[in-house]
């Protein structure tokens, strides 16, 4: 799984498998990071294939609503491992958190204020640029579709992209 992901240039992979006896479907589904080759989730579906449509639109429906929040959990327990160089920088992003995550504009605001003060500390901490352009999107598509907004969103995730890449080293604790 691991060269998998290096050569689809992905972390995450989601993987599955199909198998039928007489009448009978079984689907299973895993999220792997590919990385490090950990399971995040795993689930079996199973069911007849004169209803293969309906087994089709729970496994979506499952794998759909299990990714988002998997990965965001995933990807917290990441950022937990990363130390900036300014612990004040690091502070003032898990202050934010919270708010980023309620995908409401103004918990995106609060996080804002917290962020904006972190990269003021730390302007190459990628997280928290990557939860700048997280909240910007919040604000832009339940905000009323700001352009400038947008643009402040991709802004900061191509910085976070720039500045992050994967974990960096000066970041990383010791026990790491």
């Amino acid at each position: 799984m691991k060269q998998v992901g290096r050569e689809l240039g992905v972390r995450y992979v989601l993987e599955g498998s199909v198998r039928k006896a007489g009448g009978r479907v079984r689907i299973t589904a895993q999220l792997i990071d590919a990385l490090i080759g950990a399971h995040l989730w795993a689930d079996r579906f199973e069911g007849s294939l004169d209803e293969v449509f309906e087994l089709q639109d729970r496994v979506a429906i499952s794998v759909a609503g299990v990714i988002e929040p998997t990965l965001r959990q995933a990807e917290i327990e990441r950022a937990r491992h990363k130390r900036p160089d300014s612990l004040d920088a690091y502070d003032l992003y898990l202050r934010a958190l919270p708010f980023a995550y309620t995908s409401m504009p103004e918990d995106a605001d609060r996080a804002l204020g917290f962020l904006e003060q972190a990269i003021k500390l730390e302007p190459d901490f990628a997280v928290a640029h990557a939860i700048i352009a997280w909240c910007q999107e919040q604000r832009y598509l339940r905000g009323g579709l700001d352009q400038d907004t947008k643009a402040t969103a991709l802004r900061h995730a191509r910085l976070a992209i720039a500045a992050g890449g994967e974990t960096p080293r000066r970041w990383l604790s010791p026990v790491s």
